[in-house]
């Protein structure tokens, strides 16, 4: 037996239903949802992104939802994330909740289970430089170049722009690559007991459960959230975001950019499945669940 404290974290590919099943875990057992998912943290996509109904935000306390803002150009970090979901449950803890971490982002679960190397905080004003300046192919293809030569165990791809700008600024600001970082020593941000369900639904019912939410977000708004974007600010990175753009700039038809949409959701998927595979271990896996009536 432990006197540990218990958190609860749910975890699966995105259309899985962990929210669904999280809103019941609350409601049974005095719960509050604590978000981990990279986009939901932002407050400019709450249709794209997928945020819980008006209802469900009202059926228990939710945290950690759209709390930065893009057009602010205030960006979350695994590391910024692991802080405030410490915060949000140890005060779950103080208030006689139970926390659940809710989210399909495995990397910010990584970080409070398995702590996070201890890289310095990146200026954002480096960060902001360093988005402007990667929108140039010709001195982006140059700074991935650096990269490659001053850390040839990096696996990052040229095209993907998230982890390239977090590598190049820690390697501009520290000057050691982010795989030296990686290889210090790391430690559990807290001395808790985590149980972890896992959610993996057939794929043939996953996939048919993401195509009929694609068509639902564009019908329901997700279209008129990019439309409102200031595209001036930072790359966005939430899936749909760049179908939707070129679609409004006239660049695509409504149904390829659906199609496009529903293809990259069902890829991306497929990807979640496959690192909670290999990096989670699972107290409970729930393979199938009945749809809510």
């Amino acid at each position: 037996m432990t006197n540990k404290q218990t958190a609860l974290i749910l975890l699966g590919p995105t259309a899985s239903g962990k929210s669904r099943l999280a809103l019941k875990i609350a409601e049974t057992f005095n719960g509050v949802l604590i978000n981990a998912d990279s986009m939901q943290v932002y407050k400019n996509f709450p249709t794209l992104s997928a945020f819980p109904s008006l209802e469900d935000f009202e059926c228990c306390p939710h945290r950690l939802y759209g709390v930065f803002d893009l057009e602010k150009n205030e960006q979350c970090s695994a590391s910024k994330w692991a802080a405030l979901g410490q915060h949000e449950i140890q005060l779950a803890f103080q208030q006689g909740k139970l926390p659940i971490l809710v989210g399909g982002t495995g990397f910010y679960i990584k970080a409070l289970l398995e702590g996070l190397s201890p890289i310095p905080e990146i200026p954002q004003s480096l960060r902001t430089q360093l988005s402007i300046l990667l929108q140039n192919e010709e001195t982006r293809a140059k700074l991935y170049h650096h990269l490659q030569t001053m850390d040839p165990a990096s696996k990052i791809r040229m095209q993907d722009t998230q982890r390239l700008t977090r590598a190049l600024e820690v390697l501009l600001h520290t000057k050691k690559t982010l795989s030296f970082w990686n290889q210090q020593p790391q430690k559990p941000l807290m001395d808790i007991h985590y149980r972890i369900i896992t959610l993996m639904p057939p794929r043939e019912a996953l996939y048919e459960k993401i195509n009929k939410r694609s068509r639902i977000m564009l019908e329901q708004g997700a279209i008129e959230e990019v439309k409102a974007f200031d595209k001036r600010h930072l790359k966005v990175s939430a899936i749909g975001y760049g179908e939707i753009l070129e679609y409004l700039e006239g660049k695509m038809t409504y149904d390829a950019m659906l199609d496009k949409l529903q293809q990259k959701t069902r890829n991306y998927a497929k990807r979640q499945m496959t690192w909670i595979r290999h990096q989670i271990h699972s107290d409970l896996t729930i393979s199938n669940m009945r749809e809510r009536k």
